[in-house]
């Protein structure tokens, strides 16, 4: 079996010879579900994306007082609903919250270091995991239904 590491760089016919190794066109992967293979080892974050991510990034302890437009939000949202689940069965639940009066139900929740931070934010999110999600996995998995059957 063909292995590449992180320092090489393979061409994107040495990666179709190693798919092909691994996995016979005469038995296409169950894996690939008919969606056509775009990312490759080439594929890397660059180095100035990995620096704003993760080197340089920094919690943030306060932000200007303006609305955050509510198509910025669906923006996040759908970035982050891409991450990868388990069979896309997508577990996390987002909550936006805006009025005082649904961050004032936040606060008892809260150690007294982030209270006024998340009072005075224009928006909270909650980002919170459904604990029966499989009761959905008709809808969010479709695909794999059947194996899930036994879970309900």
């Amino acid at each position: 079996m063909t292995q590449f590491y992180a320092e090489e760089h393979p061409t994107e016919e040495a990666i179709d010879e190693a798919l092909e190794e691994s996995f016979p066109a005469s038995d296409p992967p169950a894996w690939t579900l008919g969606v056509e293979r775009t990312a490759t080892p080439q594929a890397v974050v660059d180095e100035g994306a990995l620096d704003v991510l993760f080197r340089q990034a920094r919690t943030h302890r306060a932000w200007q007082q303006r609305p955050v437009p509510d198509e910025l939000l669906r923006k996040i949202y759908e970035l982050a609903r891409w991450g990868p689940t388990s069979t896309n069965t997508s577990p996390a639940r987002f909550l936006f919250l805006r009025t005082a009066e649904a961050k004032a139900r936040l606060l008892p929740a809260l150690t007294p270091g982030n209270v006024e931070k998340t009072r005075t934010a224009p928006v909270v999110t909650i980002i919170a995991y459904d604990m029966e999600f499989y009761e959905k996995l008709s809808k969010l998995a479709p695909h794999a239904d059947n194996a899930f059957r036994v879970c309900r």
